[in-house]
């Protein structure tokens, strides 16, 4: 699971950043990530037609996620490089919520 991935990759970047970083903004976005990974668990064992509001509610986390992340880089927590890897997984997984999203849609 991408999301899964993502939160790996932004575990390993708290490691490499100051207390104050890491404890504030940083951990933010590791919860927020966490918390998108539970929602889109509880998607896939959720019935079809209960999928859509914890998908919406998750569609919601990945935005904040992307504008979270773009504050850190914004305020050089971390550099451009790490934000353009991490802006485009959330772009991906983005699409794939939307995806998700149509499909239960189409075949409600």
């Amino acid at each position: 699971m991408k999301v899964r991935l993502l939160h790996k990759d932004i575990y390993t970047i708290g490691h490499k950043l100051t207390k104050r970083d890491k404890l504030g903004l940083h951990q933010s976005i590791e919860e927020g990530c966490l918390k998108l990974l539970s929602l889109l668990v509880e998607a896939a064992f959720t019935r079809k037609d209960a999928k859509m509001k914890t998908l919406e509610v998750a569609r919601v986390h990945a935005e904040v996620l992307k504008h979270l992340i773009r504050i850190e880089h914004e305020l050089s927590v971390i550099d451009e490089k790490v934000y353009l890897r991490l802006a485009k997984d959330l772009v991906e997984i983005s699409k794939m919520i939307n995806g998700w999203i149509s499909y239960v849609m189409k075949n409600s």
